[in-house]
């Protein structure tokens, strides 16, 4: 969640709404679709009345071998092996 708010900012006032902002970060196995139905699948579990606007800023996605791949990977096991160490 990278921003929640609800009311007018007065102690003494009970809101109607609660806006919430997600961002969603997903594999390439899933799809925006699946995304969305499992976020309406939980929702609708807890009977919450919801307005949602999507809104798809990237689709996710793999690196293919090649330096940059390479460069992590090390990265990642010199960290590993610091971390055990």
């Amino acid at each position: 969640m990278s921003n929640l708010n609800a009311g007018t900012g007065a102690t003494n006032v009970i809101s109607g709404d609660l806006v919430a902002v997600f961002n969603f970060r997903f594999l390439t196995e899933a799809s925006v679709e699946d995304l969305k139905r499992r976020v309406a699948e939980i929702l609708d579990k807890h009977a919450l009345d919801r307005h949602i606007d999507w809104a798809l800023l990237g689709l996710p996605f793999l690196t293919g071998p090649g330096v940059l791949l390479d460069v992590l990977t090390e990265i990642y096991y010199e960290t590993l092996i610091k971390f055990l160490a």
